[in-house]
């Protein structure tokens, strides 16, 4: 079986939105039930309602200085106390936990917790007294973050697709001239030896060009083509993720000469696709799916696609390079394959 127009395996990836709750992206992680981290919890808010109210009472800087730095203590030396109701607050006063942590010089840092601390407790601590404190608070924050914390899952997801459509672990190689010498393997790029790989393919990769020497995610050898893959996790719409977005299409807008090898991929993960999948007419998800349309009719040797759509060309693909048969599809809600 030949290999589908670019267009089909973007109509099978939209015939096949992402899956909900894939292993590959979840995070089930519980931070309550360790019992010091919980009196630490309990002793920070201690601190904050003890300097509330001597502030209240107007007392003697001294008294002010010592619960500051208790608390500065706590904040830079327990893990995850950035899931508390406090620090969450900073956000309001376009404050981040990151930056404080960073500060290194101790007077500037405390003098940015007082000024923190003196908004908390016009603003919030009274309100939070007469609601009461739980502990479910700090289990609820951390799971809103948990997105943050997803490294190199989608990475793992690209090697997982790849051994699913091969039925093996693809051979990774870090030099060039293996690459070159095996039929298929994969390749994660690093700055220099991308640029030096893409010069031995006679490829110009004009999109790394245009963006400051950007590298894309993972590049893969089949025999006779090349797939060079650029892959993004977006599950919610935004400006930043609309930025992404934008990034994937311009990214499948350029195109080598017709006698290259490399074809360049937008693998693109996550519940956004469903809004894409179901997009009406001129809705924001409507109009960036014309867009990619029309950047895959323009240049008919890249793909954009998603879980399924680059699952069906892989095993096509390797069908056809190979002469095997081509191996079942399975859904991957499996559990995360090792790399």
């Amino acid at each position: 079986m030949g290999l589908k127009k670019n267009i089909e395996y973007w109509n099978i990836s939209l015939q096949h939105p992402e899956l909900i709750g894939e292993e590959f992206y979840k995070r089930d992680e519980i931070i309550i039930e360790d019992n010091s981290y919980l009196d630490d919890v309990a002793r920070l808010r201690e601190l904050i309602i003890a300097y509330c109210t001597l502030k209240e009472m107007e007392l003697n800087y001294d008294v002010y200085n010592h619960i500051i730095v208790s608390i500065d203590d706590i904040l830079r030396n327990r893990e995850n106390i950035q899931y508390t109701e406090f620090v969450a607050y900073w956000k309001c006063l376009d404050m981040t936990f990151s930056v404080y942590n960073a500060i290194q010089e101790d007077r500037l840092r405390l003098q940015i917790l007082t000024e923190a601390l003196n908004e908390y407790c016009l603003q919030r601590r009274k309100l939070y007294d007469r609601l009461g404190y739980s502990h479910i608070v700090q289990q609820a924050l951390y799971d809103n973050s948990s997105s943050r914390s997803q490294g190199t899952s989608g990475m793992n997801k690209l090697q997982a697709i790849l051994y699913e459509a091969t039925g093996q672990k693809i051979p990774e190689v870090s030099k060039i001239n293996e690459f070159h010498a095996l039929p298929i393997c994969q390749i994660i790029p690093k700055k220099g030896s991308f640029k030096e790989l893409m010069q031995s393919l006679k490829a110009n990769y004009s999109f790394g060009e245009n963006r400051q020497g950007k590298i894309p995610d993972l590049v893969i050898k089949f025999k006779d083509i090349v797939l060079v893959i650029e892959a993004k996790h977006i599950k919610e719409s935004g400006g930043s993720q609309d930025k992404q977005l934008n990034e994937l299409i311009a990214y499948i807008s350029y195109q080598e000469q017709q006698n290259s090898p490399v074809r360049y991929v937008a693998f693109l993960d996550g519940f956004y696709f469903h809004l894409m999948a179901s997009a009406t007419q001129g809705t924001k998800p409507y109009r960036q799916r014309r867009d990619i349309e029309n950047a895959l009719k323009q240049n008919p040797r890249n793909y954009f696609v998603n879980t399924r759509g680059l699952r069906e060309f892989m095993q096509q693909k390797l069908t056809q390079s190979f002469n095997r048969q081509k191996p079942s599809v399975k859904v991957l809600e499996t559990a995360k394959i090792k790399t």
